[in-house]
This record gives structure tokens, sequence and C-alpha cells, in this order.
């Protein structure tokens, strides 16, 4: 007899020996999710509707998605220390300190891993939103989802209390300053790198020194941070691993944004 959750995983690309394979940590993902046999026949008809799962790669970009929130909420079970970066601005430190560790380390952005997976996926962020607004960031005040799905899924207990986490101003002040809060709330240690993104017009691709030496401090501020509450190091060796994945996947999506751009559209813009 098939388990609640079968139909939907092979909806989302997984494959009989891997469901089997991982049944007790795939169940107790669910189990700390509270997602029962009515969410999964809700999220099956969700999917279809929203998705095309026609396509073998949307299949397979879902079920990407969905062994990233199991490795997400069980990663404190399983023994690893949790690093949370902020989106979009600090995914190549991020990337770098995994590649450092990766037998050890769980780290990734959960706000987005949530976004993904408990609102594509299975249409159940509400609850996880209205427990950040009543965590700390209220309704009404124009302060980020993503920070909002963050702070909720810590209140809630679906996501595990981090050992570090690392922010940044690059784009929006909002992640630092939630992340402050979280930092007073559960106590882990908050890193910010901050820089300066503004160049004169017609001064690229020429920098100047100043703004690079100040990156660099902060990085380097970083690190030293890893180091210390991880007992990681990060060196050039790691940073060159998470640099050639960065361009690997960048060229994908090159690729994928030049086949969307021809006339016609061999496939979908979304």
């Amino acid at each position: 007899m098939s388990k609640y959750y079968y139909e939907l995983l092979k909806v989302c690309g997984f494959e009989d020996e891997e469901i089997k394979k991982d049944k007790l940590r795939i169940e107790k993902t669910f189990e700390k999710l509270e997602l029962g046999p009515q969410d999964m026949k809700t999220a099956e008809e969700w999917v279809r509707q929203n998705h095309d799962v026609e396509l073998v790669g949307v299949r397979k970009l879902l079920g990407a998605w969905l062994r990233e929130l199991i490795d997400l909420v069980l990663a404190k079970d399983e023994g690893k220390k949790i690093v949370y970066y902020g989106f979009p601005s600090i995914q190549g430190p991020g990337m770098a300190i995994k590649a450092s560790a990766p037998e050890e380390l769980y780290v990734a952005c959960p706000d987005v891993v949530l976004c993904h997976t408990l609102g594509q996926i299975f249409n159940r962020l509400t609850p996880v939103l209205e427990a950040g607004e009543e965590n700390g960031l209220p309704p009404g005040h124009g302060l980020c989802t993503l920070q909002t799905i963050r702070v909720g899924g810590l209140a809630k207990g679906i996501i595990p209390i981090p050992d570090l986490v690392t922010a940044s101003s690059y784009y929006c002040d909002m992640g630092s300053k939630a992340d402050e809060l979280l930092h007073e709330r559960y106590g882990h240690r908050a890193v910010y790198v901050d820089g300066s993104m503004d160049s004169k017009w017609g001064e690229y691709p020429e920098y100047l020194p100043q703004r690079v030496e100040f990156l660099g401090a902060q990085l380097k501020k970083l690190f030293e941070a890893v180091r210390e509450v991880l007992g990681v190091e990060v060196t050039s060796d790691t940073w060159d691993k998470a640099m050639s994945t960065s361009r690997q996947l960048f060229h994908s999506i090159g690729q994928l944004t030049r086949l969307a751009m021809a006339d016609p559209m061999p496939i979908s813009s979304v």
C-alpha cells in the first residue's frame, strides 16, 4: 500500500527507490510541518494546476525544492551546524562556507526554501506568515514577506534555530534588521557584510580600490566568525568551488533566457 505522500512525490520527480529509502526522513519532515494526507491531496491538485508537470524538468525542479525542504527541517536533528544567509546578496559567501565542510554544515536561505515549498507546492504559507506577524513583524507596515516567513518558521518551530546568520544591506536593510530581532530572541550569532554598490557613470569595469578593500575586510570579518563559531576554515579552494558552481548556474540560466527570447518561443518564460 502506497503512503499518503506517494502520489505527490511522484508528481514532483521522486523515484520509487528514493521514496522507499528516505521514508523515515520524509515522514518526520511532514510531521514537523503538520502536513497530513489531506494536505498531500490538496498539494497535488495545486501543483498540477499551477505547474506544467508534463515537463520532466519542472518535476525535477519541484523535487529539488522538496529535497531541500527535508534537509532544512531535519538539519539540526541530523547533527548539522546551521548557517542562514539573506537573499539575494549573500549567496556567494554562503556557498563558500558550505563548500568548506559540506558534510558538517547546512547552509541556505530558509525563507526562500519555505516560499518555494510550503507556498508553491503545498499552498500552506498563511499560518507561517501569521506566526511571523505575531512575533515581531506586524501586518500593515510594508515589511518584507520573506523575512516574515523566516520569523514565522522559527516561531512555529518548523525550521531549526541557526548557529550563525549572515546578512547584508546591499539591496535592502530589512534583512539585517529582522536578523537583529531574531538574534535578540534566539541568541544566535549574526554577522553583517556591508559594501558600496554605487559606481560613477562610465566607471565600469574599473572600480575604486577602496571599495574592493572595504568589501574584502567585510568578508574577512565574516569568515573569522565562521572559524570562531563553526570551527570551519574558508579557503581560496572553497571560494573557487563556490564560484565554479555559481558560474555553471548562471550559464544555464543564460541559456534558458536566450531560449525564451526566440520567436517562436520553444520554452515558456516561467
